[in-house]
């Protein structure tokens, strides 16, 4: 077995003007804070983030990030999503949480052994349909 965790998806998505890949964008404030604006906004295809040299000079000491893209299956079924952090995190599909790394957490082999063990979620999902 060569892969320990679920591949990444972010060549299987696209943004919501049809470029591959997800948004993705930085914040100072939490998810909860009404009319946040973004410090750093980006479209990537590597849903393997890891931030050691990432540095922006209107990056607060804590901050967020928030990634969004489509994902259109060719395929009806079960489909597994995988979420492993160092930090916390939470996946969605459609509005509806699907993954919750952020109580009670293991430690485990995603960034370099020094974040989480990727936690599983699963969605039905009907082929063509966006998600």
């Amino acid at each position: 077995m060569d892969h320990q965790m679920l591949p990444l998806m972010g060549d299987f998505l696209r943004t919501k003007h049809g470029q591959r890949g997800f948004e993705w964008r930085a914040y100072n404030e939490p998810a909860t804070t009404q009319d946040r604006k973004p410090i750093d906004e980006r479209v990537l295809t590597d849903s393997n983030i890891f931030y050691l040299d990432y540095e922006n000079e209107k990056m607060a000491p804590v901050w967020y990030c928030q990634t969004e893209g489509i994902f259109t299956p060719d395929e009806s079924g079960l489909y597994d999503f995988g979420l492993g952090v160092e930090g916390t995190g939470k996946l969605y599909v459609n509005d509806t949480l699907l993954i919750n790394n952020v109580e009670n957490q293991k430690p485990g082999e995603t960034l370099f052994g020094s974040g989480t063990v990727e936690e599983i979620g699963s969605k039905e999902l009907v082929a063509g349909q966006d998600y």
